[in-house]
């Protein structure tokens, strides 16, 4: 964790058209983010979770408000990782790796170095040759994973990316998430519905409430928390969701 403020968001609004009526996402919301930390934002559906992260992408347009990186190029600098994959279906697994780094020019033996080096880190470095069509749905979102971390990025964006894996697979991807944030330290912010992975991941836990979305709470877990702490602090998170679902019902 780190006391660093790398990125503000100040009295933000953003909303969209849904076709129907207008939607008001955000209305005067504010947030900071610290330098290294793995920043969980957990929430009920259609609280604007994913929202808030392509908006801090460069994807969705503030309607008011500031963002504001304190970092030079940091937003230019960042990966997403998605739910579902993002591999390029014609490519094998080290070209899809490579892709990224073949964009910005760095010599070809150069760039199969660090893909052979990133693969290996997240446990696939003996399926470089394959395709993505020939991997399970966890090897696949280790590719891209590997793709996201290998052009050494200042920010990491993950929308929901073990959502989709069975409880086994998205164990060891939490596994593998926290042992490559603890050797790269960067700021991570992670979307999620589960309590259990929030608590499991985040330096830093925001709760939001149903849209127009609000802060209900800012909570740092500490690796010391007991079983009853951590208990207590499921409960917290449980019942402050339930009462988002009982309000908007």
């Amino acid at each position: 964790m780190n006391n660093q403020n790398i990125i503000e968001l100040k009295n933000i609004s953003a909303g969209f058209d849904n076709g129907k009526q207008y939607l008001q996402v955000f209305d005067d919301f504010s947030l900071t983010l610290g330098k290294g930390d793995l920043n969980i934002i957990l929430g009920p559906t259609g609280c604007g979770k994913s929202t808030l992260l392509n908006i801090i992408a460069g994807i969705v347009p503030l309607q008011g408000g500031i963002l504001e990186f304190k970092e030079p190029n940091l937003q230019n600098n960042s990966r997403l990782v998605f739910q579902h994959y993002t591999l390029f279906p014609w490519l094998n697994i080290i070209k899809n790796v490579e892709f990224g780094l073949k964009i910005r020019k760095i010599e070809k033996i150069r760039r199969r170095e660090m893909a052979e080096e990133m693969l290996n880190s997240v446990g696939l470095a003996s399926f470089e040759k394959h395709f993505p069509h020939e991997l399970s749905g966890g090897m696949r979102q280790r590719a891209s994973i590997a793709q996201a971390l290998v052009t050494e990025p200042g920010l990491l964006l993950m929308d929901e990316p073990f959502g989709a894996l069975d409880d086994f697979t998205r164990m060891e991807l939490q596994d593998l998430l926290q042992k490559i944030h603890s050797k790269n330290n960067i700021t991570t912010i992670f979307i999620t519905h589960s309590i259990d992975e929030a608590i499991k991941l985040g330096d830093r836990i925001i709760l939001l409430s149903k849209q127009p979305a609000k802060i209900l709470e800012d909570i740092r877990p500490t690796e010391q928390q007991t079983a009853n702490e951590k208990e207590a602090l499921y409960s917290k998170l449980r019942q402050q969701l339930h009462q988002q679902f009982l309000i908007h019902k």
